[in-house]
């Protein structure tokens, strides 16, 4: 894997990718206004598992398409990937957009994006060539630049294997409880409600008041892990206050200090 500066990431200067292809690392008011940002980044964040955890067949599918690129070289499995991405076009087309998104190289015209013969995409113009290990590499990229944990996607995950109907009827069961209390508090009339939500709480809980104009020009990397680091503060803080508390019994156990856990 490709090493990057941190600075690049601290002072939302571009990443070099490739030799013409540089990856940009976009603001938190460009993200919050971008509808379409959640799809151009689960397009390289989010697994197959996931992405149809709800279907009976999906140890099938996985097994067919073991990540979103498989499904980008067959043409059945590049329509079904737009499909459950709520798109009318196919896979390739919504990851040429998310691509164009990242990297502002231009989709359309003779030197735009365009798929190969032998299951690779090119971009003419900066002679990009994207196979399974490039799209992999990228993908790591946008997990970083975006602080995707994996673990964020534990408790969706269907069971595996997905072998009986009774097994299948008790998940779906399971994943609308999850995903009702993982979507409280939103709105559904407003895009980006739940990253609008984590705005709003980093501006009013540091102990000195953020503006959200200033909250606005931060990187998507910045603002993910100064909330990161809120919330590992604050959960370390409440900590202590029941170590000390006499209304609770002391565990004796000691935690590590907030700032010893924090990483970029």
């Amino acid at each position: 894997m490709m090493k990057i500066n941190p600075g690049n990431l601290l002072f939302n200067e571009p990443i070099k990718f490739d030799e013409n292809v540089y990856i940009n690392i976009p603001l938190m008011e460009d993200v919050s206004r971008n509808t379409n940002f959640n799809l151009y980044s689960r397009l390289f964040t989010t697994s197959i598992r996931l992405l149809f955890t709800t279907l009976r067949n999906v140890d099938e599918i996985e097994k067919k398409y073991p990540t979103i690129w498989d499904m980008v070289k067959d043409e059945e499995g590049d329509i079904l990937l737009g499909k459950v991405m709520g798109s009318e076009f196919r896979g390739s087309v919504l990851i040429m957009e998310a691509l164009n998104y990242w990297t502002g190289l231009e989709v359309d015209g003779e030197n735009g994006f365009v798929l190969l013969s032998n299951g690779k995409m090119m971009h003419v113009g900066s002679e990009w060539i994207i196979d399974s290990n490039v799209f992999k590499e990228f993908s790591d990229m946008i997990k970083l630049i975006t602080c995707f944990d994996p673990e964020s996607e534990r408790d969706m995950l269907p069971p595996k294997p997905m072998d009986s109907d009774a097994k299948y009827n008790t998940w779906i069961s399971i994943y609308k409880g999850r995903a009702k209390r993982l979507g409280r508090g939103g709105n559904n009339l407003i895009e980006n409600s739940g990253l609008v939500n984590k705005m709003m709480i980093l501006t009013i809980s540091m102990e000195s008041y953020i503006p959200i104009d200033e909250i606005k020009k931060m990187s998507i990397f910045m603002f993910n892990k100064i909330f990161d680091g809120l919330q590992s503060k604050e959960g370390y803080e409440r900590y202590w206050q029941i170590q000390v508390s006499p209304k609770f019994a002391s565990d004796k156990k000691i935690t590590k200090h907030w700032k010893e856990t924090f990483r970029i």
